[in-house]
């Protein structure tokens, strides 16, 4: 029993260093000149000791966008209703690998996911592999994971990964974003959805304990 209690700080706390390792690397992606007809959006997720050690995803429902993933939620919301969240509302949610097959990130495998029994290799997936932030740390070490290869309807795109304190930017041609963040456990939290222009820049501040997001063009 003694060993048991004394596994699970020493577990968490390893989570904690290779999260901050990862961060680390965040705050080192390059900013690369800003190209033609998009818009460049900084998000910082502010620190909170509740979920520290936790990454988030962040995705873009909005148009004009190339979706790389599908989530089936139990319940959708209006996009004018904002700043708040919803607890486990994410039931199931999938990454486009490549044309045939799709990863199981959040929710139980279904009938048709097929087991896979050697650790995922991020770097064999370029789009997977380019998008910013501790992303690995979402999809997770085990090296079993299951797989969809049955159509799949893309709905959302995956912008970025961040931990608590965290932050990243992303381009996207100009048009409307609808940001929410995801948790693993399927926790969503909605943003106001906004517009933005070509050859402007916009931050986004995301409180996770107040389910807030401000939004503002950066001058």
């Amino acid at each position: 029993m003694k060993k048991q209690t004394l596994r699970q700080p020493f577990f968490v706390l390893i989570s904690l260093l290779i999260c901050n390792l990862l961060y680390s690397q965040n705050e080192e992606q390059k900013t690369i000149p800003l190209k033609d007809g998009m818009a460049r959006i900084y998000f910082k997720r502010h620190s909170n000791l509740m979920g520290g050690a936790v990454v988030h995803l962040v995705v873009d429902k909005g148009d004009s966008l190339n979706f790389n993933s599908q989530i089936i939620e139990k319940k959708s919301f209006p996009p004018e209703k904002s700043n708040f969240d919803k607890a486990g509302n994410v039931k199931l949610m999938y990454v486009k690998m490549n044309q045939n097959e799709a990863k199981l990130v959040i929710g139980i495998p279904q009938k048709n996911d097929k087991p896979v029994n050697h650790p995922f290799n991020i770097k064999s997936f370029p789009e997977l592999d380019v998008i910013p932030g501790p992303f690995m740390m979402f999809l997770g070490l085990d090296p079993v994971y299951f797989v969809n290869s049955d159509p799949f309807k893309l709905n959302i795109r995956i912008v970025g990964a961040v931990g608590s304190g965290g932050n990243f930017y992303w381009d996207r041609p100009a048009g409307i974003v609808q940001i929410e963040d995801i948790t693993p456990g399927g926790d969503e939290a909605f943003a106001p959805s906004f517009k933005v222009e070509a050859g402007k820049t916009y931050t986004v501040d995301y409180y996770y304990m107040k389910a807030k997001f401000d939004i503002k063009e950066k001058k």
